[in-house]
């Protein structure tokens, strides 16, 4: 405040601070007075009416010291904030737990979901992910969100992608905290516990802005499930071609293939009591022109797998009913490798490559017993079985694009070359105790088995705009694949007598399409037909089989049409589809005598019409439907062949083409609700499913007709951030050949927060069977931890592992012509104590 007076004081006027002048009335003297809340004035001016225009004085300012009380101030910012096509999700530090990791997130915040081992936002699922920016685990979601930890994200990034031919690509990218992005972070631990059980872990990386180190490794006697490194390999190609469709082809002409990452596909299924071990090391660059990622993953697992019971297989008019028990110890090694490299070669051009390999070894030792028994009442059957051998199998997938853009949008011309093998080596020592009221015979043979294919697939796509609503996009394949099979059974019981057996499949596949795609700002209309022709090549010892040149049209049509709630799509195909050489190839054995399958070297190739329609409608309040309905029609189709054996009183499978058509149907929906501001959220699933199959027993052909319903309720509540609460209901109901069976898991999992050092968890998982009669288990886990030191840098557990100590796990299953019931071992209740230190440090 700027204060100007007469020299007696006898009159004030206050002046404005932001004033750089006033009027000095005549005959008067005034002194400049600077006051300040921090600071006061070291001295003072006095002024008179004689002073000119412009006098320009000082006025010094000393410190001033004030003492104020504690003001703190936050920032609430909105969970969910849209910018363009981007949505961006912000994270708080109170969301997830001390050094949880970042997919606990999508069980926490409202909006957020992760259920059967994929990830959603808003109901839309993320295919692949990113750490600013970067690629870590090949962008496989599960995996990547379990190398970071919650309280590193600053907030989340997703961008919805929608291609020409109306498939999705959804991207997630995680941004980190500035201060989170250079340092090393992870976990160690491990426990025992009661009957010599044990678990153990090292997880540890180091992350820069240019990369990204991790290197972990388990090993626990609990059940814990690792990671199925084939299922990896299958995401990784999936993901490679998925990225191909989003850079490299308008329409979508590679054969994109959604990415399933359910709970059975991305994690080891176990089955009894298991010992598992693993370690890996992943790495990921990120340069200005070259960004590369890779990583080298090995496990091991050894199985104690019992189970008992029953199937039923329908005949025709006969039902086989077969009793089992059966026993099997194995031991299973991994080692997996992945190598991708993407090359940016100009601002228009860029390069793609990938890798990866494979390798499994596989030692079991199985023993096997059943009977077997016919409605018409023929001579039961008794089968005794041992089983030894290894298996040493081997993949290797190589992936490569070339891409280059156009300088106007649109134009872009693609080339993509991909090169698969396999090598699989079966050495099986198997004796076989088989008789009934007619006959008696043991068998002591050894199988030897290599399995061997090889495919080369080459296309080139080429897209070209004729305008700003029409584009015409052409492609040329070709597949060139060969797939072998050697075989050779000794008998020791004949002087050791050497049978041998041979399978050869080459096919020679030529494809050319063109497809038009007519754009408008609600509409999407691609049209187009490919021309097929293959030349095909099989054979075994005893003959051989040549198909004439096929030529085959496929007109393929899709129409999308979006509007202010939703979108509308139909499309529909012709395809042609080549039997696999597992129905054309499979050689016989007699190492399960109740399941003799024999390949058909002459088979067809057989037609698929399909037709489907799509609608995804949002709703106010945070409403989401979506409804699909498949129709499709199978022309020719591969059937199963059974005959009959009056020697051993079985039947033997073999496969030919249908002699008419068959139909398949489904319909799925969907519905889900998010309340942003809510602490409930719900996702319905259904649908209903029809197959009609034919099988042909002995001479005559009979339809089966399986009809499948199910429904699944997901559910997830919070209480402030204190409590947190998901339930889940699967229910499926199936019908096959007057016969019904019903499966029902209700899984619940829960987590309590007492405090800011003390935590509990439990889950819960109940499975309701029936088929004649009802099964019930009930399984459940529970945790209470406890955090310690400075940071939290330590963590003590007490571990309960199925809780009610359930003794078996009923499993009850429907498919094709055959419905069985089993009864497996399961690992008992199990007490256990943890320790987990949490290291951590980070470059300022």
């Amino acid at each position: 405040m700027l204060t100007a007076s007469k020299e007696k004081i006898d009159t004030e006027r206050n002046i404005n601070f932001e004033c750089t002048s006033f009027k000095i009335e005549p005959n008067t003297t005034y002194r400049i007075l600077v006051q300040s809340d921090c600071c006061f004035s070291s001295g003072s001016q006095w002024l008179s009416d004689t002073i000119k225009n412009n006098y320009v004085f000082k006025v010094i300012l000393k410190e001033k010291s004030v003492e104020l009380k504690e003001l703190v101030v936050k920032e609430k910012k909105d969970r969910f904030e849209r910018s363009g096509d981007t949505l961006f999700v912000n994270v708080r530090d109170d969301d997830a737990r001390p050094h949880a990791a970042a997919s606990t997130l999508f069980d926490r915040i409202t909006g957020l979901n992760s259920s059967w081992g994929s990830i959603s936002i808003l109901g839309e699922d993320v295919q692949e992910i990113t750490v600013d920016g970067k690629r870590i685990f090949g962008g496989v979601s599960q995996l990547t969100l379990e190398s970071i930890k919650a309280n590193m994200i600053e907030r989340m990034e997703f961008i919805e992608k929608t291609l020409a031919n109306g498939q999705k690509r959804n991207v997630l990218n995680i941004k980190l905290k500035s201060d989170k992005k250079d340092g090393f972070y992870g976990d160690t631990g491990a426990g025992i516990g009661t009957d010599q059980r044990y678990i153990g872990n090292v997880n540890l990386n180091k992350i820069t802005k240019k990369g990204f180190i991790n290197v972990f490794s388990t090993a626990n006697s609990i059940n814990e499930k690792g990671i199925d490194p084939k299922v990896i390999e299958r995401v990784l190609f999936n993901s490679f071609r998925n990225s191909l469709n989003a850079s490299s082809s308008v329409i979508g002409l590679y054969e994109p293939r959604a990415i399933d990452n359910t709970i059975e596909k991305l994690e080891t299924n176990f089955r009894g009591i298991n010992r598992y071990f693993d370690t890996g090391f992943n790495y990921t660059y990120a340069g200005k022109n070259i960004e590369l990622d890779g990583f080298l993953f090995g496990n091991s697992n050894r199985q104690n797998f019992v189970q008992t019971g029953n199937r039923k297989q329908f005949f025709n008019e006969l039902t086989q009913n077969t009793s089992s028990s059966l026993a099997d110890k194995s031991k299973t090694s991994n080692i997996n490798s992945n190598f991708n490299l993407k090359w940016n070669i100009d601002t228009r051009t860029n390069l793609r490559i990938s890798s990866q390999l494979n390798t499994q070894f596989k030692d079991r030792f199985i023993t096997h017993s059943l009977e077997t028994l016919f409605s018409d009442n023929t001579p039961k059957n008794a089968i005794s079985s041992e089983n030894q051998g290894r298996i040493n199998a081997l993949a290797h997938t190589f992936q490569l694009s070339l891409v280059q853009k156009g300088k106007k949008g649109g134009y872009i011309s693609s080339i993509y070359y991909r090169f698969n093998e396999q090598s699989n080596a079966d050495s099986n020592r198997f004796s076989n105790i088989f008789e009934n009221s007619v006959s008696r015979f043991i068998q002591h043979q050894t199988l030897n088995r290599k399995d061997n294919a090889r495919i080369h697939q080459a296309q080139f796509v080429q897209s070209i705009p004729l305008n700003g609503q029409f584009l015409v996009e052409g492609k040329i394949k070709g597949v060139f694949e060969e797939h072998t099979i050697r075989q050779n059974t000794t008998i020791h019981l004949a002087n050791g007598n050497i049978f041998p057996a041979l399978g050869i499949v080459k096919n020679n596949i030529f494809e050319t399409g063109v497809y038009a795609l007519y754009k408008r700002a609600k509409l999407d209309i691609i049209s187009g037909l490919a021309y097929s022709y293959w030349n095909i090549e099989r054979q075994t010892l005893t003959e051989r089989f040549s198909s004439k040149p096929s030529f085959v049209l496929n007109p393929f049509t899709k129409l999308e049409y979006r509007f202010i709630f939703g979108k509308f799509s139909a499309r529909f195909a012709k395809e042609p589809v080549l039997p696999g050489s597992a129905q054309l190839i499979t050689l016989p054995d007699s190492t399960n005598l109740n399941n003799i399958v024999v390949g058909n070297i002459r088979l067809s190739h057989y037609h698929q019409k399909v037709f489907d329609l799509n609608t995804n409608i949002s709703a106010r309040k945070g409403y989401q439907f979506n409804l699909n309905f498949n129709y499709k029609i199978l022309d020719n189709a591969v059937i199963s062949e059974n005959k009959y054996l009056p020697v051993l009183n079985i039947f033997s499978s073999g496969f030919i083409n249908a002699p008419r058509s068959t139909t398949n149907w489904n319909l799925n929906f969907s519905a889900l609700q998010v309340k942003l501001r809510g602490n409930f959220t719900w996702v319905l699933l259904g649908g209903l499913y029809h197959f009609n199959t034919l099988i042909k027993t002995q001479e005559e052909i009979s339809a089966l007709n399986l009809n499948i319903a199910f429904i699944n309720l997901n559910t997830t509540f919070k209480y402030k951030s204190v409590f947190h609460f998901k339930a889940n209901w699967q229910s499926q109901f199936n019908i096959l050949q007057k016969n019904s069976i019903i499966n029902n898991i209700i899984s619940a999992k829960s987590e309590i927060d007492l405090g800011k050092k003390w935590y509990f968890d439990a889950g819960l998982r109940i499975n309701i069977n029936k088929s004649q009669t009802i099964n019930t288990q009930l399984f459940a886990d529970t945790e209470v931890s406890k955090f310690l030191l400075k940071n939290n840098a330590m963590k003590v557990s007490l571990i309960i592992k199925n809780v009610f100590d359930t003794k078996r796990e009923v499993n009850v299953e429907q498919a094709n012509n055959y419905q069985s019931i089993f009864y497996t071992n399961v690992l008992p209740r199990t007490f256990m104590f943890k320790l987990t230190f949490y290291p951590e440090t980070w470059k300022k």
